[in-house]
């Protein structure tokens, strides 16, 4: 991808606005479909949007993936925190700072590893990796989708009591 500096900061933009227009909209869509649904479909766009935009390697395409990633991503934090907290066996308290702590480790450690990905390789390849940990964001969702997957989260989620 050969884009200028002024064009690369639109991807950051590009995900801001599409993460805010998801938020405005996300709470309507969640009621509709669901949490788990939207987490898991927002997740499988985004990892193949953003996987698109580094394969085909070009600057508009990497702006469309970063957007579909914010729209994608937009109600994960709220989906994930509103379930945390109806976990049965689990007190809410606890459950949400689990996720909280989750959140924040992401965040922390996410950037320097992208970027270590893309100092010993390219950045495409450390955009590689983040499309792939939606996918399977997303591929986890759609497995707990199924009530097998149900019974094994709460017996996992006993476990950790």
């Amino acid at each position: 991808m050969a884009a200028g500096a002024g064009f690369a900061a639109l991807g950051f933009a590009a995900f801001s606005l599409a993460t805010a227009a998801g938020r405005f909209l996300g709470d309507r869509v969640v009621r509709r479909c669901g949490g788990q649904t939207v987490l898991t479909a927002g997740s499988g766009v985004a990892a193949l949007a953003l996987a698109a935009g580094v394969w085909f390697g070009n600057p508009i395409a990497a702006l469309i993936g970063f957007a579909a990633v914010g729209l994608g991503l937009a109600n994960a934090v709220p989906v994930l925190f509103s379930t945390a907290g109806k976990i049965p066996v689990v007190l809410p308290e606890l459950a949400i700072a689990a996720v909280s702590t989750a959140g924040y480790c992401g965040f922390l450690l996410g950037p320097p590893v992208i970027g270590a990905i893309a100092d010993h390789f390219t950045l495409g390849a450390g955009l590689t990796v983040v499309a792939f940990d939606l996918a399977i964001i997303a591929l986890g969702g759609a497995i707990l989708a199924s009530e097998g997957g149900r019974r094994r989260w709460m017996v996992l989620s006993t476990v950790w009591k």
